[in-house]
């Protein structure tokens, strides 16, 4: 990971322009086994940009999504970060894991690159998640919580076989508390910061936080932001995990955080069936509240980091 002045100037980070539709179309043609015709159509509300840019790629008999990633992500600065993710689908597609999972190239890879006025930004085709997302503001029903935590089983445990060259960071002190917290302060009014109430109890979440075990059977690759925008059920609750693009080194326990947020039932359905494909022990049952919390923290600050390079 950079330093902790990496973002301290925001004139100093690049910028990334929101690449037209038609360019992404006439790429995909060049670079991938899809022939004309077919529709490019950038996926979100206008005016409004996701953590990377999405592009639904359609055609007659299939249905793709182009990512194009945003330069200067203070969690994965290098364009070996977005390998690392691409290569760990790959694997743990091929384990049986459901998961969306990147396109081969006519001329092999499944990371490319693609020419912008402000310079190279990495991308990559991912296999269309089937089925449609949980609605806002309503819980997954218990069949569906039972398999999304089967599905997180199965991915921490094919995971650990899942090797690397490529270097992906770790939800350390700094990631978690310390980076959220100067982005934070840099950016919100006094009056915001006492509408998030985790900032009242920082020592303390990291006096926890800090007697945390990391052991190889707690600890590994995790896919760092399961919420409800980033799997899809099927009508016959078939599930499909994606969007691993904050993928880490964490505790097991951090991707389980969701359970915070369900109603008792639904936690108890998230929970065994998570455990009907991999135990959890009594310290990471009660880990899961402490990273939850952190979790709050995080995700403000990383709205306002990702916020600069847009």
């Amino acid at each position: 990971m950079k330093s902790l002045s990496f973002f301290e100037k925001a004139e100093n980070l690049p910028k990334n322009e929101l690449i037209s539709a038609e360019v992404i179309k006439n790429f995909i043609a060049e670079k991938y086994e899809i022939t004309f015709p077919f529709e490019c159509v950038l996926i979100g509300e206008e005016g409004e940009r996701g953590y990377n840019d999405h592009y639904l790629i359609k055609g007659e008999n299939f249905r793709y999504v182009f990512r194009v990633y945003l330069n200067g992500k203070y969690y994965a600065p290098e364009l070996e970060n977005f390998q690392f993710e691409l290569d760990l689908l790959e694997f743990v597609f091929s384990q049986g894991v459901p998961v969306s999972y990147p396109i081969t190239q006519k001329q092999g890879g499944t990371m490319s690159v693609i020419q912008t006025n402000v310079g190279l930004r990495a991308c990559a085709l991912f296999s269309y998640a089937e089925g449609k997302p949980i609605e806002e503001d309503t819980d997954p029903t218990p069949t569906q919580c039972f398999e999304l935590g089967k599905a997180i089983a199965s991915f921490h445990l094919a995971a650990d076989s899942f090797q690397s060259q490529h270097h992906r960071n770790h939800l350390n002190e700094d990631y978690l508390v310390k980076l959220p917290l100067r982005f934070i302060e840099a950016n919100w009014s006094e009056e915001q910061k006492a509408e998030l109430p985790e900032l009242a109890m920082v020592d303390e979440l990291l006096q926890h936080f800090v007697q945390l075990k990391k052991e190889s059977n707690n600890y590994g690759i995790i896919h760092g932001d399961i919420n409800t925008g980033n799997f899809h059920f099927t009508d016959d609750n078939q599930i499909t995990l994606f969007d691993f693009d904050y993928c880490a080194y964490g505790w097991r326990s951090y991707d389980l955080v969701l359970a915070e947020e369900l109603n008792e039932e639904v936690r108890k359905s998230l929970l065994d069936g998570y455990q009907s494909v991999r135990s959890l022990s009594v310290d990471e049952l009660e880990s899961i509240s402490l990273l939850y919390h952190l979790r709050e923290i995080w995700d403000w600050g990383d709205e306002l980091a990702i916020d600069l390079v847009r």
